[in-house]
């Protein structure tokens, strides 16, 4: 039985507001047990896998948002746009453009893919000079690459 369009787009609310506070065991109860989730060639299998990602984001990220860009919703998929923003104890700010394709089953997030820029991400959990240096080299050559 799928899930209806409104019910979808609530759902997702709801975990963004969850994700916003840090509650990582809000966040879990919208996962069934044998989740999958997908981010870009990461790939966890199990709530168990899912909690570990989330206490690591959670301790790199003093606050996290989400803003929605774009929501659709069709039989038990839901398709989002919109941006996370981040910020870290440094005081230092993220933007995140992502895009999000959720499956659910019985309510529950069965699969999820996100998909967003890895080296915005690399640059936010950086943890040293050497690291941020080497991630603002790529950079700096696909810049490059693209301007000539």
């Amino acid at each position: 039985m799928s899930t209806s369009s409104s019910m979808l787009k609530h759902q997702a609310s709801l975990l963004k507001e969850s994700i916003r506070e840090k509650n990582s065991e809000e966040v879990l109860s919208y996962f069934a047990d044998n989740c999958e989730m997908e981010i870009s060639d990461l790939h966890l299998i199990g709530k168990e896998s899912v909690s570990r990602l989330l206490n690591l984001i959670f301790r790199i990220f003093d606050e996290l948002d989400f803003e929605p860009v774009t929501i659709a919703a069709s039989n038990n998929t839901l398709f989002e746009e919109g941006i996370y923003r981040a910020r870290k104890e440094s005081r230092q700010h993220y933007k995140f453009k992502t895009t999000e394709v959720i499956n659910y089953v019985d309510n529950k997030i069965e699969s999820m893919r996100l998909y967003l820029d890895r080296l915005i991400l690399a640059d936010a959990v950086s943890i040293n000079n050497e690291e941020k240096k080497a991630v603002n080299k790529i950079n700096y050559l696909l810049l490059k690459e693209f301007l000539i």
